[in-house]
């Protein structure tokens, strides 16, 4: 009987250990997530480093077949967005930012949803972004032209406001972080 208990009690004091262990790897794994040097509620480094500078070339075919470059949206503001087709934060902020996309000046044309991720779960993203931007699917890799690249995105999401000039003017990891002008009152405006 004192084996029976010695080995419960040895049960229970590895299972003790392996779960603090558990515990401290899950709160370090955590607070590594976080950009380093950044605080809570600050844009991590590679968003505000970007503000100011203009986008590299870029030149994609959308899904509908048409053609989307930097230069193509300049003149008004534009609006970037880049999904990942199944990540939680992306699939949460979908419908606010075809909610944004459709007050932006210039309408689809002036808004450019890049959608990565496996086949079927990107293509039911480019469905619903259709009616309010180009939707351009791009692999992860970011190679040289894509407008992944052109980004240089790493994460996703993450979205971009373009000033007329085709200069970088806001980005963020979340549309509530996104700096966007008010679009101005004009007469006869329907939207």
């Amino acid at each position: 009987m004192a084996y029976l208990t010695a080995a419960v009690v040895l049960v229970g004091v590895v299972a003790m250990t392996a779960l603090l262990l558990v515990l401290a790897l899950a709160r370090r794994i955590r607070e590594q997530g976080a950009p380093a040097g950044s605080q809570p509620g600050e844009l991590p480094a590679a968003f505000a480093a970007l503000a100011g500078s203009k986008p590299g070339y870029f030149r994609a075919e959308t899904v509908s077949g048409g053609l989307v470059s930097l230069d193509g949206l300049a003149g008004e503001h534009a609006l970037i967005g880049f999904f990942l087709a199944g990540c939680t934060p992306c699939n949460r902020q979908l419908p606010a930012f075809m909610e944004l996309a459709r007050r932006i000046p210039g309408g689809p044309a002036q808004v450019v949803a890049v959608v990565t991720g496996p086949p079927g779960e990107a293509a039911e993203y480019a469905a619903r972004l259709a009616a309010v931007a180009a939707v351009v699917r791009e692999s992860p890799r970011a190679d040289e032209g894509t407008v992944t690249h052109a980004f240089a995105v790493s994460s996703w999401p993450s979205y971009y406001l373009l000033n007329p000039a085709g200069t970088i003017e806001s980005g963020a990891p979340s549309l509530s972080a996104l700096t966007v002008p008010a679009a101005p009152a004009a007469a006869g405006n329907t939207r």
